[in-house]
């Protein structure tokens, strides 16, 4: 019995994925109720990333009144 000679290297392993990934693409772009489907999930996410994202405005001035010398705002402003 032979052995089977798989990738080695980090960017043999990332070839490798990234040929099932796609793999996997080509088979759910051609079945139109998986590709509405993964379309319908995807604005979802992107949905709820954004909700999360409005939600996380605020959180700069809870930081503020937790940690008034600490400075939170990334600009600088």
């Amino acid at each position: 019995m032979g052995t089977i000679e798989g990738p080695k290297t980090d960017k043999e392993w990332q070839a490798h994925d990234d040929a099932h990934t796609l793999a996997r693409a080509k088979e759910v772009m051609a079945d139109e109720k998986r590709l509405k489907a993964a379309t319908e999930a995807a604005e979802k996410i992107a949905k709820n990333l954004a909700e999360e994202a409005e939600r996380m405005k605020g959180s700069k001035d809870l930081l503020d009144k937790m940690y008034p010398k600490m400075d939170t705002d990334k600009d600088g402003k």
